[in-house]
């Protein structure tokens, strides 16, 4: 991939390429080791499950079948349900130290590989150059954000049915329980879910989606990106945790100033939100690509300002406070009383992170 390609679609809005297998391999069960997973002072005094993973195509109708991939624990249950969508051009398979961390400690995770996925496009036999061009192309497609909250619903829509193409799911999943996370494209892609409304050529649009409890926004979009303005957030009015670094400046530059977003205007889903159960984490030294996991920068790392040579116990830190966050949300009979996260609270990890609520 050249340098000048690279560039092309860092320039689009919410772009996360995560160099993962394929998009649609064949159905899989395997179970993985339990290694080592979040460190809240109620998550880590849970039992650490072992979990597998299974891949499956959702039939969503008449419409395309939509790859998943789901992480969930082998015994037990029913458990909560999460949603994660993926940035630009990755696919549901990747993301593994979060969501296997997620699975470990009692929640199905469901991870749909979105149409503008480069590994899916590639399995189409379409070519990388074109396959660039078609994320570049999504993340400024009000047509494609509206097809990827529509990946999330359906998803949603069949929870209830997914055990009947995989069975070891049965009696794992709980419906009434669930949550939707996101990074990058995929946080957009979750606000907008939530209720957040950007505007599409001078047209607002709604897509929330009323069955989700709470959001995980991992890096995501601020005014000035993707129709984003001020106004945008005001219908985001459930739980709501927005995660960002001190090293997160984004990969597209803001339409109004013409630069790349700082970190402090990726808490804007944060700050410009109705107040209740709103609650950031800035981690010190957290890049755009730490959230989406070692190695996911790839063969891009190089053409990069932003790398993913991100110390383990950052990691840690996107952990701890996701499943804070979840287990107050979607979990409340073992979470602690109180906030989900407060100023002062810190992951059992030499890692600075700066906490608030509102």
């Amino acid at each position: 991939m050249t340098a000048a390609l690279v560039a092309s679609l860092m320039a689009q809005p919410g772009c996360a390429i995560n160099h993962d297998q394929p998009a649609s391999s064949p159905p899989s069960s395997t179970t993985q080791p339990s290694g080592t997973a979040g460190t809240s002072p109620t998550s880590s005094e849970a039992e650490v499950l072992a979990v597998a993973s299974s891949d499956t195509t959702f039939d969503a109708g008449d419409r395309r079948g939509i790859p998943l991939r789901v992480w969930a624990p082998t015994t037990g249950g029913p458990y909560p349900v999460i949603v994660f969508s993926h940035g630009g051009g990755g696919s549901g398979q990747g993301y593994e130290y979060l969501v296997r961390a997620w699975a470990q400690h009692g929640y199905v995770v469901v991870l749909p590989t979105h149409a503008e996925s480069i590994a899916l496009q590639k399995q189409q036999g379409v070519g990388v150059r074109e396959a660039v061009v078609a994320v570049k192309s999504a993340g400024s497609n009000p047509s494609a954000w509206a097809q990827r909250t529509i990946d999330v619903s359906a998803v949603l829509d069949g929870l209830d049915t997914l055990a009947d193409r995989l069975p070891d799911l049965r009696g794992r999943i709980d419906s009434s329980y669930v949550g939707v996370a996101g990074h990058s494209f995929g946080a957009f892609t979750a606000m907008m879910v939530a209720g957040v409304e950007p505007d599409a050529n001078g047209t607002t649009v709604d897509h929330r989606d009323s069955r989700p409890a709470g959001f995980v926004l991992l890096s995501p979009q601020g005014v000035g990106q993707n129709g984003l303005t001020a106004t945008s957030f005001q219908l985001l009015d459930r739980p709501t945790l927005v995660m960002t670094g001190t090293l997160d400046e984004g990969q597209n530059t803001d339409t109004t100033t013409g630069a790349r977003q700082t970190y402090q205007q990726k808490l804007d889903p944060f700050r410009l939100s109705p107040p209740g159960q709103k609650y950031s984490v800035v981690i010190d030294g957290a890049s755009h690509f730490t959230f989406s996991g070692p190695g996911s920068a790839g063969a891009l790392a190089p053409f990069l300002d932003q790398t993913d040579d991100t110390a383990p116990e950052t990691y840690q830190a996107v952990i701890w406070a996701t499943l804070r966050f979840w287990d107050h949300v979607l979990s409340p009979g073992r979470a602690a009383p109180g906030p989900a996260l407060a100023p002062g609270d810190a992951p059992n990890a030499p890692t600075t992170v700066t906490v608030e609520n509102r």
